[in-house]
């Protein structure tokens, strides 16, 4: 998908989020849940600077501001900053592009990419422009989701290969979604060293099994992918999703595993 592509996909989740009671189980909320494991794995202390690009609703940097952190952040979609602004009043946040960030070279201690890498379509400029802007020595992290595990992104590429029009299901997944492998050779060739990655353990947790369908309507490749099937498909697939929701204590779960990966500038 081109920028633009990209750019009106994600209006489209923060204009549902804009009309939505339902923002507790959508998928900002799931991820805010990393945001501490993050910001400890860029080492970040008060008073330094963080750029988070593709910010969304702001949890990363709301919470990076209760440490003491000044952070910024960019997103393509004026509609998620809106939700961004309304969620989280006085956050730092303004329209701009992976590709070509809007900040002079060395601003930043730490620039944080979590769950939006995937979705730009030169993600090798997006990883030599965030080498731009850190300082010599700062740490760049980015988050992916682990589609072939068990766990929300595996649930619903399953049902679309059973129910829906699947035969693309697992191209769009592998291309949105890469291996480990891809993000690491990535990272060295932009220039970054000792990158480094380890699991991220993270669960959808929502008041009813039907909570997971309203993550689906916030979701990116995933919520495309189904909502590109017919009627009777589509309702044939969120049944089998909802189906994979199990009782956590009051509440109700599916795991959603991910990688986080971490890299530095050369302090040279």
């Amino acid at each position: 998908m081109s920028t633009e592509q990209q750019r009106l996909a994600w209006s489209e989740v923060g204009r549902r989020l804009e009309q939505s009671d339902c923002a507790a189980t959508s998928l900002f909320e799931v991820t805010a849940t990393a945001a501490p494991t993050i910001i400890q794995s860029v080492g970040l202390t008060r008073g330094q600077r963080l750029l988070e690009v593709g910010c969304g609703r702001g949890d990363l940097l709301a919470y990076a501001a209760t440490l003491g952190v000044t952070g910024v952040g960019i997103d393509i979609a004026p509609s998620i900053l809106r939700l961004a602004e309304a969620t989280y009043p006085g956050l730092r946040v303004s329209v701009g592009d992976a590709v070509a960030l809007p900040f002079d070279a060395c601003t930043f201690d730490a620039v944080v990419c979590s769950f939006t890498l995937g979705f730009v379509p030169d993600r090798s400029r997006a990883v030599i422009e965030a080498l731009r802007v850190l300082r010599p020595g700062g740490c760049y992290a980015l988050t992916t989701w682990l589609p072939h595990e068990s766990g929300f992104l595996r649930y619903v590429a399953d049902a679309v290969r059973r129910h829906g029009s699947g035969a693309t299901s697992d191209e769009r997944m592998h291309h949105t979604y890469p291996d480990a492998s891809y993000y690491e050779e990535l990272l060295r060739q932009a220039g970054f060293q000792h990158v480094q990655v380890a699991s991220l353990s993270i669960a959808l947790r929502c008041a009813t099994p039907e909570g997971v369908l309203d993550v689906l309507r916030t979701a990116g490749a995933s919520r495309a992918m189904v909502e590109s099937q017919s009627s009777q498909e589509q309702a044939l697939i969120r049944a089998e999703l909802v189906s994979h929701m199990r009782p956590d204590g009051t509440l109700f779960s599916m795991p959603m595993p991910a990688l986080l990966f971490t890299a530095y500038r050369s302090t040279v």
